[in-house]
């Protein structure tokens, strides 16, 4: 190839590399927003809860998850956005292999971690009386998760690396020119190594997906009881109360028709005070009369003048019924409390079955043909990192299924806002 035509292929090749970075451009916008939004997410989300004093399993899971999310959203998909950049041209065979091995090794120890949660959650509420994670097994638990998708994500420096791509040009006399791609490896002996990898992670998968229908839905149908067994209790304690007060009325009535009736009416404890006969003699008929009646002080006029202390059986049964309310109160708060986690890690996992299928569908598509410049198109690029979405997707589900996290949240950038104000008066 002379230089004249040479030059002629170095131009046409350029302008399909504009041509493609201008149709990606909506892409790269949002990934660059997305990348935004999760890092404050998430710096926010591991602020939150690592300052309790006390986590518990479900509150280091979600610390970790954070944490990893926060690696996608400030490294990854920088990354991915700079790939878009040299896609046809890229150069470095060793960097293509590293950038799909921490893509891969990150994302999937984040399902794992969502696929572990599901689990805490099914064994705090269905079987809360069973052993449960402790925040030490927790921190474990998540360590062998790492060591898990770490040693999956390995396989990426045997089956991807930098392939050759045709890219077709608008040119008759230079119809195609040659352009480098970030792919899986195109070498006919490791074909059947990448489709069983690939089915590995389709299992892994439908692996996850399987253990979220199961955990959520028994938790479900576990709800469903629970609030079916309250109502029914609560209806037979109304009933209880509403012949408990047709009996109290039936024995007042029955008291008062008694007092009307007797001719003979005694008292608890009839006392006369006569003190004042010896001083005043007019006096003598205004005697003083002071009736105790069940802990009451009556003057002869009706007046209570003082009532009596109640004593110490009273009062410790007072002191039973308060503490038992208040028991059952604080277990209601606990277990509303958990139901509330629950959903929102049921929400979490949604959004990842949502960022992840349309992730599959592509990468079975890409499986069963031959990797070719369609795969270049913008759509398939669009979906191809789809499973970044859910590091991004996670902080935003917190803020609206915790009324505390959003409260937190509120104060972050109200006191930002105050202090903005404060500097632009000065």
């Amino acid at each position: 190839m002379n230089s004249t035509a040479k030059d002629k292929y170095d131009a046409l090749f350029t302008e399909l590399r504009i041509d493609l970075l201008y149709s990606y451009l909506p892409i790269i916008i949002w990934m660059m927003l997305l990348a935004i939004v999760g890092t404050l997410g998430n710096i926010i989300t591991i602020i939150f809860y690592g300052k309790r004093n006390k986590p518990s399993s479900t509150d280091i899971f979600i610390r970790y998850l954070a944490a990893i999310d926060f690696l996608v959203c400030s490294v990854l998909m920088w990354g991915t956005i700079a790939d878009m950049f040299t896609i046809v041209n890229f150069a470095s065979n060793i960097g293509c292999k590293f950038m799909y091995f921490f893509d891969h090794w990150i994302v999937v120890t984040s399902v794992l971690i969502l696929w572990i949660i599901s689990i805490d959650r099914y064994k705090k509420i269905c079987t809360p009386f069973k052993k449960q994670f402790t925040a030490r097994a927790a921190k474990i638990i998540v360590l062998v998760l790492f060591g898990m998708s770490l040693a999956n994500s390995v396989r990426d420096f045997v089956t991807i690396e930098v392939i050759e791509l045709n890219l077709t040009t608008f040119d008759p006399k230079v119809p195609d020119v040659q352009g480098h791609y970030c792919s899986n490896s195109d070498d006919n002996h490791l074909e059947i190594v990448i489709l069983l990898f690939h089915l590995l992670d389709l299992l892994m998968i439908l692996g996850v997906f399987l253990t979220f229908a199961y955990t959520y839905g028994n938790v479900l149908l576990t709800v469903r009881k629970q609030n079916k067994k309250k109502s029914q209790g609560f209806k037979g304690s109304a009933k209880q109360q509403i012949s408990g007060a047709d009996m109290k009325q039936k024995e007042q009535e029955s008291g008062d028709e008694d007092l009307e009736n007797s001719d003979n009416f005694s008292f608890y404890n009839l006392s006369m005070d006569t003190s004042k006969q010896d001083t005043d003699p007019q006096e003598t008929s205004q005697t003083d009369v002071r009736i105790s009646f069940e802990g009451e002080s009556v003057d002869s006029m009706g007046i209570v003048l003082k009532k009596s202390k109640p004593d110490n059986d009273q009062r410790a049964a007072d002191l039973k019924i308060t503490q038992r309310i208040a028991k059952r109160i604080k277990k209601m708060k606990v277990r509303k409390s958990q139901m509330n986690l629950t959903i929102m890690m049921f929400a979490v996992s949604v959004g990842y079955v949502i960022c992840f299928t349309p992730y599959f569908i592509v990468i079975v598509i890409r499986q069963v043909t031959v990797t070719n410049e369609e795969e270049l198109a913008p759509w398939v690029q669009f979906l191809l990192r789809s499973p970044f979405w859910n590091s991004v997707v996670n902080p935003v589900i917190f803020c609206v299924f915790n009324p505390q996290y959003r409260k937190y949240v509120k104060s972050i950038f109200g006191r930002c806002l105050y202090k903005q104000s404060y500097c632009l008066q000065q």
